[in-house]
C-alpha cells in the first residue's frame, strides 16, 4: 500500500520498501523553464527602491499564504466528499461557502459528485520503473463510471490567475516542447498523466477530465474542462524513466 507523508511530500510503499517515488509534481517541474528569481528580483527591487532581499521574502511570504489557503479549500472539499452528504455540517463562513460554491458548480454542469458512491477523494497512484524507482501522485478526484468501464479525473486550483498561452513564447522541455509552459497545459499534463496512471492501475478508459478552478474574489468554483493528451503523458513518463534508470 503507497502512503503519502504530507510534511515530506514523499510516497512509502510497504509492499515495495526499497522503491523511491518521485511525485508528479516534481517530475512535471523538471520539463519546465525555471523561474530565475535572482534576476527578477533584482529588476523589481531597482523598480522599487527596495533590496532584492526584501522582494524575495515578500515574494516567498505571499507564495506561503497562497499554499495555506489552497491547502485549507482542498481540505474542506475532502472532508465534504468523504462525509455522508446529510451528516456534512461546515466548520465555519469560509467552508459554508466554498460547500456551497461547489455544489453551485456541480448543479450548473450537471456532475453527480455530490454523495456518489463512484468517487475517490485524495486517490494515490504509482508507476514503478523498477526495484528502486518510480513515480507517484495523488488525484484530487477518480470517478468511477457506473459501468465500471471508464473514469472522470477533477481536480481544485486555486491560482491567482489562469492562463491559456504564455505570453513570453516559452515552451515545456523536451518531449513536451510543442506545449506552451502555461497553467492550461500545465495541469492538462498534469491530470492525463493521473489518467495513464490510473487506466494502468485498473485497466478502465479515461472519458474525461476537468480543473475546478476556485476564484477567490468572486468565491466561486468554475469548471475548466481539459483534453486527454494520453500520447504526451506516456511520452513524459517513458522520457523520465530513462533519465532515472540511467543516471540511478
Amino acid at each position: 500500500m503507497i502512503t503519502l507523508d504530507h510534511a515530506t511530500h514523499t510516497y512509502h510503499n510497504s509492499a515495495k520498501p526499497t522503491v523511491k517515488y518521485t511525485s508528479v509534481t516534481t517530475v512535471l517541474g523538471q520539463y519546465k523553464e525555471k523561474f530565475d528569481e535572482d534576476y527578477h528580483a533584482t529588476r523589481v527591487a531597482e523598480r522599487k527602491g527596495v533590496t532584492k532581499e526584501e522582494v524575495i521574502a515578500e515574494w516567498r511570504e505571499i507564495n506561503r499564504m497562497a499554499n495555506e489557503y489552497g491547502t485549507a479549500l482542498h481540505e474542506i472539499l475532502e472532508r465534504f466528499l468523504l462525509a455522508p452528504n446529510r451528516l456534512y455540517s461546515p466548520r465555519d463562513e469560509f467552508e459554508k461557502i466554498v460547500i456551497s460554491a461547489f455544489r453551485e458548480v456541480c448543479f450548473e454542469e450537471g456532475l453527480s459528485l455530490i454523495d456518489s458512491p463512484f468517487l475517490k477523494p485524495e486517490h494515490i497512484m504509482s508507476i514503478e520503473f523498477n526495484d528502486e524507482q518510480g513515480i507517484a501522485g495523488t488525484s484530487d478526484i477518480i470517478e468511477d463510471l457506473p459501468d465500471d468501464m471508464f473514469f472522470n479525473v477533477w481536480d481544485f486550483k486555486t491560482n491567482k490567475r489562469f492562463e491559456y498561452e504564455n505570453k513570453y513564447g516559452e515552451f515545456l522541455h523536451f518531449p513536451l516542447n510543442h506545449l506552451a509552459h502555461c497553467q492550461y497545459n500545465d495541469y492538462t499534463i498534469q491530470l492525463s498523466v493521473y489518467g495513464v496512471m490510473y487506466e494502468r492501475q485498473t485497466g478502465k478508459k479515461f472519458n474525461r477530465g476537468g480543473l475546478f478552478y476556485w476564484d477567490k474574489f468572486i468565491q466561486k468554483f468554475k469548471l475548466i474542462p481539459i483534453g486527454y493528451m494520453k500520447k504526451e503523458a506516456e511520452m513524459l513518463i517513458d522520457h523520465y524513466k530513462m533519465k532515472r534508470i540511467v543516471l540511478w
